[in-house]
């Protein structure tokens, strides 16, 4: 059996980074892009508009013992399904993209909704 690769997902709860409690069945790269699209890392205030909590997801192959910062690349992902499902962006999904992707991320999202 081979050592799997395992995504932790950086989240801020009151302004304070912690890593989010996940099975580790559900810490792979498919599962963390679902949750992520799904909007599980999201502030949902009762009045007003939701906000991305996420910091920065780590991925951290442990047969190799090595760790890196892969946000840019799953925020890519949680993108492209986004856009797959040809839907406006929600407040909380534009400020993920503003965050963790670069500019052209969201102008493209403008441009389709046009």
């Amino acid at each position: 059996m081979s050592a799997p690769v395992l995504y932790f997902v950086i989240d801020t709860f009151q302004r304070r980074p912690f890593v989010v409690e996940r099975d580790l069945a559900d810490m792979n790269r498919q599962a963390t892009v679902a949750a992520i699209a799904a909007g599980n890392y999201v502030e949902r205030p009762r009045f007003g508009a939701g906000r991305s909590t996420l910091q920065s997801v780590i991925e951290c192959d442990m047969a190799s013992g090595v760790a890196r910062d892969v946000t840019a690349e799953i925020a890519m992902l949680v993108s492209q399904r986004w856009s797959d499902q040809g839907e406006p962006l929600k407040g909380w999904q534009r400020d993920f993209l503003e965050t963790h992707c670069a500019s052209h991320v969201v102008r493209a999202f403008d441009v389709e909704a046009a």
